[in-house]
């Protein structure tokens, strides 16, 4: 069933835009060469980061190494570390982000099958989870040091180089612990 009539002047309204885009852009195939070059230079760049200890600093949720155009699109999943393996929560790194005007997105993006199965979530873990009060669109990030979601960046045709490199700047200076915290003596 439908939820009304079809939006038939959108519908024609296709033709005219996907023309546009090619006449901007050169087309979608060089789009997706852009895109996705962006998206594999930040996978390669986050998965190199290390804290002062040597534990990495990123977890990147992927079924590839990010080499083949064909089976991987402009979208970087992952989660971040802090230097003593404890995850930092999702929604740290939105209200972070949101604070440097990065626009991303945080947890199970209506994907709760591939968010469960890249996240190692059991079905205890689920119910835990749910019992806990976790529901989708909530900030509870964590729970029993586990996250229930993960972070989302996406690089669209107007996405640079230099947005990348802000992106990953980002995630270096506010996420990477370049030496160790030491408690203050009393």
């Amino acid at each position: 069933f439908e939820d009304g009539p079809l939006p038939f002047l959108d519908i024609i309204a296709l033709r005219h835009g996907f023309d546009t885009l090619d006449n901007l852009t050169g087309g979608m195939q060089l789009i997706s060469q852009h895109t996705f070059s962006l998206a594999q230079y930040v996978y390669l760049q986050l998965t190199s980061l290390q804290h002062h200890n040597g534990q990495s600093a990123v977890v990147v949720y992927t079924d590839t190494d990010f080499d083949d155009i064909t089976t991987q699109g402009a979208i970087v999943n992952f989660n971040l570390l802090r230097a003593s393996g404890e995850f930092v929560g999702y929604a740290e790194v939105d209200k972070l982000a949101a604070l440097h005007d990065i626009h991303l997105r945080t947890g199970c993006f209506c994907n709760s099958g591939a968010c469960r199965r890249h996240l190692g979530l059991s079905n205890e873990q689920l119910r835990d989870n749910y019992q806990a009060g976790h529901m989708c669109g909530d900030d509870k990030d964590l729970i029993s040091g586990q996250p229930t979601g993960s972070v989302r960046i996406s690089f669209g045709y107007m996405s640079t180089f230099e947005d990348a490199q802000f992106f990953l700047d980002f995630v270096q200076d506010c996420f990477v612990e370049k030496s160790q915290v030491l408690a203050p003596e009393e």
